[in-house]
């Protein structure tokens, strides 16, 4: 009896000693808890469907709170953020293992060849070398100058020439230069840079026509590069003298040029050839120094210059509209032209099929009365449309299209909007037809309680509001 105990002593011994694990191998390797060997066959990993990745509850046995950092699984399911693939629990989510795949697309998606750290930027060149990007040259090889040329006549005129390349006459008169610096030399465009380099991190990317860049949530942004061009490019300064009345222009070079504006103040009439604009405000900035008037030349004032709604048909040569009469086009010199035309008229014809009873039934009678006055499509072309309508859909297609006589000024009949209609039903065969309902967009809702005799109709009348 000692022998045995002492034999199943020694084996107890033997493996609590030896703690490694093989599978398929004897001698599992000395650095691993667990070797397997196989030449045919893998390791499952399990696979579930986690939630998300904040999914503390579909694998059992955490402590409410997460899992022991390393666990693996293979997740099965896309939903929320996760995509089918291997992750792994770490601190408080699980984190993707990226194939070659994903990580390619991933860097395609948000990766660039131009990083900024906040500092300065640098680019991946072809060779895959990390090379410095020097703005400044950037800027100055990109830059345009302005200048100013006072004309050879010496009669006070200067040629402004601008970054785009218009050159613009400017006559120097009463007070038209008194904003000039401020729009030469403004700040805002400074301001703007600086905040813009504050706030940008991340990799940007160059795509041929404009910078992007990728913030700290993984959203695209543009970066203005005229902005960025324009605050680092080399200024023009315009000062003033307000006692003796004289401006020093000083351009790119630092040439400066001397304009003697008490000399020319209130000398003859003020001629623009691009655009005059007023700025008013409370600290006295942008007023002018003295009352003045402006006459504007014929066909001066395009509609691209009026707000929104400030002119419009009924403020056009209102004492034209008579009762009674409507409007019906815009004639010579942007006048509306009336003529004495009824405020209301009959839908064209169109047909029911009610062999078939049914309820809760719409009709477009708008669209049926665009149809019949374009021939189906506006324009010269014509298209098949139903001209009947019932339970069982649109019936009775029509191709014929619009037919017009040879002197007819308009492909199409002029038509309405549908809002500048209002929609009646003045008769209808209540033994045919019940629950008839019209809303504002012209649409007939309807149900067929019997068959239509041929003493049946419905007369639908359209007022022009």
């Amino acid at each position: 009896m000692k022998k045995k105990i002492t034999t199943v002593a020694f084996f107890i011994a033997f493996w609590g000693a030896y703690s490694q694990t093989g599978i398929g191998t004897h001698v599992p390797n000395v650095s691993s808890e667990l070797d397997v060997v196989s030449n045919d066959k893998g390791i499952l990993i399990p696979r579930v469907a986690l939630t998300s990745t904040q999914d503390i509850k579909t694998i059992k046995g955490g402590d409410g709170n997460g899992y022991e950092n390393s666990l693996l699984v293979f997740n099965t399911l896309t939903q929320n953020d996760m995509t089918p693939g291997y992750y792994y629990w770490s601190q408080d989510k699980w984190m993707r293992i990226l194939d070659q795949e994903a990580l390619e697309q991933y860097l395609t998606t948000y990766g660039g060849n131009i990083n900024y750290d906040g500092n300065s930027f640098t680019y991946v060149d072809e060779n895959g070398q990390t090379v410095p990007l020097d703005m400044t040259t950037v800027v100055k090889d990109n830059e345009t100058v302005t200048t100013l040329v006072k004309d050879p006549l010496n009669n006070g005129k200067y040629t402004y020439t601008n970054e785009a390349g218009a050159a613009v006459i400017i006559d120097v008169q009463a007070d038209v230069v008194h904003n000039f610096e401020e729009i030469i030399n403004k700040t805002e465009v400074q301001e703007l840079l600086t905040q813009v380099v504050n706030n940008v991190g991340g990799n940007m990317t160059y795509d041929g026509t404009g910078f992007t860049y990728t913030d700290e949530n993984g959203v695209s942004q543009t970066i203005d590069l005229t902005a960025l061009i324009q605050a680092g490019e080399t200024l023009t300064v315009l000062g003033v003298d307000t006692v003796t009345g004289s401006l020093t222009y000083t351009d790119e070079k630092g040439d400066t040029t001397n304009l003697d504006v008490q000399a020319l103040v209130g000398k003859g009439d003020l001629t623009l050839s691009e655009e005059l604009e007023f700025y008013a405000s409370t600290d006295g900035t942008g007023k002018l120094l003295a009352p003045a008037s402006i006459r504007i030349a014929d066909a001066g004032i395009t509609t691209a210059k009026l707000g929104s709604k400030a002119v419009d048909a009924s403020k056009m040569n209102a004492e034209a509209s008579l009762v009674g009469m409507v409007p019906t086009a815009t004639g010579e010199n942007g006048k509306v032209e009336y003529k004495a035309v009824p405020r209301f008229f009959y839908m064209p014809s169109v047909i029911f099929t009610t062999s078939t009873l049914a309820t809760g039934l719409t009709r477009d009678l708008y669209q049926d009365y665009v149809n019949q006055f374009t021939g189906g499509a506006a324009g010269a072309a014509n298209a098949t449309y139903f001209i009947s309508h019932g339970a069982t859909g649109g019936s009775m297609p029509y191709s014929g299209g619009l037919i017009k006589n040879p002197g007819a000024t308009s492909p199409d009949i002029v038509i309405y909007n549908k809002n500048q209609m209002d929609y009646y039903i003045t008769y209808y065969d209540t033994s045919v037809l019940a629950n008839v309902r019209l809303d504002d967009d012209g649409v007939l809702t309807y149900d067929i309680i019997g068959n239509a005799t041929a003493t049946s109709y419905m007369n639908i009348v359209f007022v022009i509001k």
